[in-house]
């Protein structure tokens, strides 16, 4: 691994043939963990010398006709950067795409062919077809594969239309399905609303045109994040000059720990309950009993709420300022939403959820609504989770906390609230 990378930082233009060959020569002989070093050094030399693009490809061609399954996966991973530094040298692959389509297994692998669909739709003469393979076994996908595929399903959309139109639909309809992760969630929507709103802008949004890179550039997800993480905490010290943590070059005898709790800032609250807030809201009946004007359909968790219990809301504040938030999440309104008075919305909160609300009010534009429930804690006992919404009614902006004792210890639960709240709003004010 060192040798590679010494390599790699020594090569020059004369030199770089007899290093690649020499570089390929531990792929044949080395592990896979050695094999996979190799190969992205290989990739590091490309990037690093333009004149070089023309070899490197043609090494990694070979190593991918080994079709040896590590050596495949890890040169695919080398050569999604690769070609992003140098797309003219992608023709000589995309004829290859659909075998390794069926034939790569590895999540990461896959990521790089259908970024690589998407990205060269247009010189992919069946890639719609490409798609619909891969929205076939979608629930087999992590969800980077399937955020992937939605940003290349819609540029293959732009390239054939007539054939992606039925296939982008199925791929909507199952990336936004209420127990889709958030990120591929809103990733879809805003999608699916941006081609509402204009496909012409939404192909320039999309296909934007990007800058040529300059020889030596770093992707910032190439990144070693929890490195730069641990530099940063040490700013202002030697540790960016070394490019290195300070436990990676100062002995551990010299190393004095400092306690910082004095100096941080304290904790984030949220704005306290108003002092006088109404009486609990009554508990839900049957039906809807929203205003014949406000069509919001009922959404049913898959969670099982406890009967309503009254909480006493200086028990509430105490266990708000107490509590971390453990999701939230927040949306644009859309220019025309209409907003009805606070009653009104916290009626159809507490019917469409099942919920009890503590508190609502408005003031100046900026509604705050106060919810709560009560959950099963899997030991016979119950524990409360909290929802705070906050709607900027100048601002267009919707945004939701949610505590609970349950977190940290059930992530799922106060992240499934924080879904459901966030699909009765969308089906409200997106209707």
């Amino acid at each position: 691994n060192l040798k590679g990378k010494n390599l790699t930082l020594t090569s020059e233009t004369q030199t770089t043939k007899e290093i690649i060959q020499e570089l390929v020569e531990y792929v044949y002989e080395g592990d896979e963990l050695f094999g996979k070093n190799v190969i992205e050094a290989i990739g590091a030399i490309g990037m690093r010398i333009p004149e070089s693009q023309e070899l490197v490809m043609e090494t990694f061609l070979s190593l991918l006709h080994m079709e040896i399954d590590h050596v495949s996966v890890a040169t695919l991973k080398s050569l999604k950067d690769f070609l992003r530094a140098y797309p003219q040298q992608a023709s000589l692959i995309l004829k290859d795409i659909p075998r390794y389509l069926t034939t790569i297994e590895d999540f990461e692998a896959r990521e790089v062919i259908v970024w690589m669909i998407g990205e060269y739709a247009n010189k992919i003469e069946d890639s719609h077809y490409l798609i619909e393979d891969i929205l076939n076994r979608y629930n087999e996908e992590t969800t980077n594969v399937k955020l992937l595929l939605l940003t290349a399903a819609l540029k293959v959309f732009f390239v054939r239309p007539a054939e992606m139109q039925p296939v982008l639909g199925a791929l909507f309809e199952k990336a936004t399905h209420p127990q889709s992760p958030p990120d591929l969630h809103d990733r879809a929507l805003f999608y699916y609303r941006l081609l509402l709103y204009n496909i012409q802008e939404a192909a320039r949004v999309v296909n934007t045109i990007k800058a040529p890179l300059t020889p030596g550039v770093r992707f910032a997800e190439s990144e070693n994040l929890s490195k730069l993480d641990k530099i940063f905490e040490e700013f202002d010290s030697l540790s960016v000059v070394y490019d290195l943590p300070s436990d990676e070059f100062i002995r551990e005898k010299h190393v004095t720990n400092f306690n910082l709790t004095a100096f941080s800032p304290p904790p984030a609250t949220s704005p306290k309950i108003p002092s006088n807030p109404p009486s609990p809201s009554p508990q839900p009946k049957e039906g809807n009993l929203i205003d014949n004007d406000v069509n919001v359909k009922p959404l049913k968790s898959s969670l099982q709420f406890l009967p309503p219990v009254e909480m006493e809301p200086a028990r509430f504040q105490e266990l708000w300022d107490s509590l971390m938030t453990s999701s939230s999440f927040e949306m644009v309104l859309p220019p025309g939403a209409q907003f009805p008075s606070v009653s009104t919305i916290e009626d159809m909160l507490t019917n469409n959820a099942g919920l009890s609300c503590l508190a609502s009010g408005s003031v100046d534009g900026m509604m705050k609504l106060y919810h709560y429930v009560y959950l099963g804690d899997g030991s016979g006992g119950s524990e409360p989770v909290l929802i705070e919404i906050i709607i900027d009614t100048n601002g267009k902006v919707c945004a939701g906390n949610v505590k609970s004792p349950l977190y940290p210890a059930r992530p799922d639960i106060t992240q499934k609230i924080a879904n459901l709240f966030k699909e009765i709003l969308i089906s409200f004010f997106f209707k």
